[in-house]
């Protein structure tokens, strides 16, 4: 999009309501309605880098009835120019050629800007749905809160077909009906202590059940969602979640797993390692939601870091770590600042 397409949209937009006020004002609501009056009831802010992508993404929905009303711009100037009725034959034809020429040239100009937001060398969104799935055992069960994880892990379970035998699901959704229905079946052997009603706040309930015969992670957000997570369970960060443990749990099980874990995070070529934390290549379309992601590996190398200090034998790995996560910040850092995307 850009200043001529919004000129264009205007003048279609006033043209059909004007000659089809019905469709004039089904056009303009379809643009309305999805685009910014989505993005104002959502409340979404521009405080940050991810909020402001946030809300360009959601604006930006309203694009295809923009660009009929843009078409429908252009066939008014068709039209106004007299091509039709006025012109000789040979000025309908240079006319033609020429407005031809112009539409071309810029359907050019408009594929060249589509470079500005190449994503085909972009591993960071894969990396991340990777390593919320492939650093937990097979028949591992990972409770998840949010879009980006969940939407992350969706594409790894349907797509990739690649998450085994382990249970992946957002427990909060679970308050729905139909989702409630849909998770039974899917898992038949999945005990879910309640039926109905408010589900995020009974993670922990969930979690205990299925503590007694498979690992259970969980994103970091849940701790704040169900604080009885945080009380019920002894727990270490694992890459991008934490894993939990049963209070008597030995230290020397959950020690074990939290250095192949750590390792896994410091160390290239471990057979455990994690494809997002060595990323490099900044971050240059901005404003960007790529932003979210970087921040939850470097929340991962601190909550790690924390861990590794408690552990009299880890210091050097703590030093690694945090080394780690400080490198992290130089892909936001980089490829020109936030600004308006074009």
């Amino acid at each position: 999009m850009g200043i001529v397409s919004l000129a264009l949209a205007a003048l279609g937009l006033v043209r059909e309501i004007y000659e089809e006020r019905a469709i004039g004002t089904s056009l303009a609501l379809a643009i309305l309605v999805p685009g910014p009056l989505f993005a104002w009831a959502n409340a979404l802010g521009t405080s940050s880098e991810a909020t402001l992508a946030y809300f360009e993404r959601f604006t930006s929905m309203c694009h295809v009835p923009l660009a009929i009303a843009a078409g429908s711009g252009v066939a008014f100037l068709q039209s106004a120019s007299g091509i039709a009725h006025r012109a000789s034959l040979t000025g309908r034809r240079a006319r033609v050629v020429l407005g031809g020429l112009a539409l071309g040239t810029w359907g050019v100009h408009g594929a060249l800007r589509t470079r500005d937001v190449d994503l085909s060398a972009d591993r960071r969104g894969l990396a991340f749905a990777h390593d919320l799935i492939f650093g937990t055992p097979d028949r591992s069960m990972i409770l998840l809160s949010g879009d980006q994880p969940g939407n992350a892990a969706l594409y790894v379970c349907a797509v990739e077909r690649a998450c085994g035998n382990r249970i992946v699901l957002s427990p909060g959704s679970l308050f729905l009906p139909w989702r409630m229905a849909q998770v039974r079946a899917r898992y038949p052997d999945l005990d879910i202590p309640w039926s109905s009603g408010p589900a995020l706040r009974r993670t922990h309930e969930l979690a205990a059940l299925a503590l007694s015969n498979r690992p259970v992670f969980i994103y970091p957000s849940l701790f704040e969602k169900d604080p009885a997570l945080q009380n019920d369970f002894s727990s270490l960060p694992d890459r991008l979640l934490f894993r939990l443990w049963p209070t008597g749990e030995s230290l020397e099980a959950r020690r074990a797993a939290f250095f192949t874990s750590a390792r896994g995070m410091v160390t290239a070529n471990a057979p455990n390692a994690c494809e997002g934390c060595s990323l490099t290549d900044p971050i240059t379309a901005r404003p960007s939601q790529d932003v979210e992601i970087v921040e939850a590996y470097q929340a991962a190398f601190v909550n790690h870091v924390r861990a590794a200090r408690a552990l009299p034998e880890a210091g050097d790995l703590a030093a690694a770590l945090e080394a780690s996560g400080r490198s992290l910040a130089r892909l936001t850092a980089q490829g020109g600042g936030l600004s308006i995307s074009r």
